[in-house]
Parts: C-alpha cells; structure tokens; sequence
C-alpha cells in the first residue's frame, strides 16, 4: 500500500509514519511539503492508494493539493490530516471531494479512517470494473444475429436485443417490462414455470420451450 502525506512539519510526519507502520506493516509512506513534490507522487505509474493531506502549508493548501487529486487521480481517496481544520472548512474539504477528515490530536481514529476509505475505494473499482463489463457485453449481445433475451426470474424482460426483434416482430420498446407469457399467449408456460423454479436450485436450466408469436 502506498500513501502520500502532504506535510511541512518533520515530527508530525515522522509520527504518522510510525503510527502506519504499526498498522499496516507494508504501508509505504512518502512525504511531501510543496506543490512541485505533490504532483511527482500523483505522476503516472507512481500514483498512491490513498492521499493525506495537512489543511494549510506554506504556498500550498490542502484545497489546492485535493483539486490537483480529484483532476489526476479521481478515484484516489483524500484524507485530511490536520491540526485545526475547523467544521466549516471540514464541511468544505468533504463537500469538495475528500474522504474524510482527522484531528491530529485523534490519532487513533487515523487507522479506522484509512483502512474504511480504501475498502471502500476496492468496492468502487469492483463496481465501476463489473459495469465496464456489462456494458460490454450487451454491446456484445445486442450486436449478435441471435435472438437473445434476458429476464428477471419473475419473467420481466430487461433485455432485447435487435435478433429478438426481428425474428419475433417485436421492438424492444414493446418487449421490456413485459412477460413471456403476455407476449406469446401460447407458449408452453408448464416447461417455462419448471425453468424459472429449478434455476435458483441448480444454476442453470438447459431445455427448449416454444414460442408461438401472435401471427
């Protein structure tokens, strides 16, 4: 894990490092106290896991070093390390795009805050990584000449793609949020029942069931 702390004071860096050296054995912490350093540690390929910041520097700001982050690195987290932050600028620094903020004089809260910003930017990355790949594949499916269809276990359809539409003569406006049922009065809704109840049981359900379109 890789951190960059943004810091102008030696004995409160060197106190935070000990502090996430205990915590986090291969915790690497790289501190800077200017603007030009800042922006080497957010440079493409040396990009932390987490960024925490002091509020106010000399020439350089905590605002400042967290917009640097949002435009560089956005999905980084940003934690504000500082000694007297203040609720309004606190309210500022959350409402800007940082994580979360900590007292220096609640160093123990540091730990807590950190470890729960990074869990919860993995889960961000898991989400944003599975809806990358969904809509990938739905540019897959709706591209395929089959006709393929995709519905809820209660029959709703939520997807209908250009084959399903031509060969049952439906748009996809006209299918979606309806059933199988609805649209083909006469389809053997036994053999499609048995398909959606043994799903959930057992995975997945292989068979063939006939669908007579209204024509």
């Amino acid at each position: 894990m890789k951190i960059l702390h943004l810091e102008d004071s030696p004995a409160d860096a060197e106190l935070v490092s000990a502090i996430l050296a205990e915590e986090f054995p291969a915790c690497r912490v790289t501190v800077v106290a200017n603007r030009e350093h800042f922006l080497a540690g957010l440079a493409s390929g040396a990009e932390p896991d987490l960024v925490l910041s002091d509020f106010s520097l000399p020439g350089f700001d905590g605002l400042a070093a967290l917009t640097l982050t949002r435009e560089r690195t956005p999905g980084i987290p940003f934690v504000f390390l500082s000694g007297s932050i203040g609720e309004e600028r606190a309210i500022l620094a959350v409402r800007s795009g940082a994580y979360d903020y900590v007292l220096k004089d609640s160093m123990a809260r540091l730990p807590v805050v950190i470890r729960r910003a990074l869990e919860e930017s993995a889960q961000r990355r898991h989400h944003e990584e599975d809806d990358r790949r969904l809509r990938e594949l739905a540019g897959i499916i709706e591209r395929a000449g089959e006709a393929i269809v995709v519905s809820e276990m209660d029959g709703r359809i939520t997807l209908w793609n250009d084959g399903a539409s031509q060969l049952y003569g439906l748009p996809a406006a006209a299918a979606l949020g309806q059933t199988f049922e609805a649209l083909f009065p006469g389809t053997e809704l036994g053999r499609l029942r048995t398909a959606r109840e043994t799903t959930p049981e057992k995975d997945d359900w292989r068979g063939e069931i006939q669908l007579i379109t209204r024509d």
